[in-house]
């Protein structure tokens, strides 16, 4: 049991690692939907719609992607478990599945390419700097006080 919970946490792992990456930089989901943020950002209806419309398109192809993704893990955990183990079957799946990791973060990093294209240079860096600051506050919330506390030497600035 423990050595499949492992496989399952170790395949979500590649999985999301290489998103969370990706993306790190600008929020997830509408946030142009905001009225804070479409407020501090100065959008028109315009970028608001070009990027609700760019947001589907990336969504719809991040659904196929993601079970493109997980279709490849299925199947490497299926040549894994079997016996006997076939070594070069089991490394072309794990390129198969490699490549379809890819191919998700890399619509990923379309979306934010669209983003940089429709909002310009300055108002990306305000959307990345905000968002920077938004999780730093986020993470710490989440801290108990012991650890939201600056550990000695080390300077947390707002």
């Amino acid at each position: 049991m423990l050595n499949k919970s492992f496989k399952v946490l170790l395949l979500l792992l590649f999985v999301a690692a290489p998103a969370i990456v990706m993306g790190k930089d600008i929020p997830v989901g509408k946030w142009w939907l905001r009225p804070d943020m479409a407020s501090k950002l100065n959008l028109s209806e315009a970028e608001k719609s070009k990027l609700d419309q760019k947001y589907i398109e990336s969504r719809r192809n991040l659904i196929k992607l993601k079970n493109v993704v997980e279709s490849e893990g299925f199947e490497l955990e299926v040549i894994l478990e079997s016996e006997p183990l076939d070594e070069s079957k089991a490394l072309e799946q794990h390129k198969r599945m490699e490549k379809a990791r890819s191919d998700l973060a890399n619509e990923r990093f379309r979306f934010v390419l669209e983003v940089r294209k429709i909002v310009g240079l300055e108002r990306f860096q305000e959307l990345k700097a905000f968002f920077k600051k938004f999780r730093h506050r986020t993470v710490r919330r989440m801290l108990t006080p012991e650890e939201a506390r600056p550990q000695e030497g080390s300077a947390v600035k707002e």
